[in-house]
């Protein structure tokens, strides 16, 4: 959270914004670190999909906390919910 504005700025991201920058953001962030994903929109908000997490792929009991602490700098109306690699943001 506290490196997200630099982060997204670097990325092309605008804080505040919508489901869709965040997963923007989090789409750039996965193509980063070599990671496939698909980002589709929906009547329930924006279903954001990895194929993999290389980037704490080592890490035992890996926690998702990094991303929630950036959709809240992102914009802290909104939520997001994770079933294994596939995320809604809403």
């Amino acid at each position: 959270m506290q490196i997200y504005a630099k982060t997204a700025a670097a990325l092309g991201i605008i804080p505040g914004g919508t489901p869709d920058g965040f997963a923007r953001f989090m789409a750039s962030l996965a193509r980063a670190q070599g990671d496939g994903i698909e980002v589709t929109t929906g009547p329930d908000g924006v279903t954001v999909q990895q194929t993999s997490v290389r980037l704490i792929a080592d890490i035992p009991n890996a926690h998702p906390a990094i991303l929630e602490g950036a959709l809240t700098a992102h914009n802290h109306r909104l939520s997001m919910r994770r079933n294994g690699l596939i995320w809604r943001i809403g």
